[in-house]
């Protein structure tokens, strides 16, 4: 234990911190996007929305819940959070989810910052039923990953 400055202990109450911090933050990013929802389209702000909430549930997964207690030395850790039991769905299942997800929904709000940005006589202005099709193939495409890989793990 003197090779190490911090214990479990004190690791899971610095981790607690910085999730509890960063959710704090993400709160009042929250509060100022619902404030600001009248000056964006109504697509960006579903984006930017589940943007902010799936960036808040994929901190607390790994600052609160997983909590990664890191040999750096011996290039490894383990997991010294409540989600490290048997009973619990695997850290990487859900971190990739997370992670997956919060690219393809930048990918989806470049999307429709770009259509909307778009004039109405472009040829690459889609209608909206092309701009759902695409948005959904998007998400679609994103998960089939993650999806798959827990399928396996299970």
């Amino acid at each position: 234990s003197d090779n190490f400055p911090l214990s479990e202990q004190h690791l899971k109450q610095l981790c607690a911190f910085i999730g509890v911090s960063s959710l704090l933050v993400s709160l009042l990013c929250l509060y100022l996007l619902a404030k600001m929802r009248k000056l964006l389209a109504d697509n960006i702000f579903i984006i930017m929305f589940l943007l902010q909430i799936i960036y808040s549930l994929q901190n607390i997964h790994y600052t609160i819940v997983f909590v990664p207690f890191l040999y750096a030395s011996l290039g490894g850790g383990y997991c010294i959070g409540i989600a490290c039991h048997e009973d619990f769905i695997q850290f990487w299942d859900l971190y990739v989810f997370f992670i997956v997800n919060l690219s393809g929904l930048f990918i989806l709000l470049l999307f429709f910052r770009h259509q909307n940005l778009m004039r109405g006589n472009s040829s690459f202005k889609l209608n909206p039923r092309a701009t759902t099709t695409v948005s959904f193939l998007i998400i679609i495409g994103i998960n089939v990953v993650p999806i798959r890989y827990t399928i396996s793990n299970l």
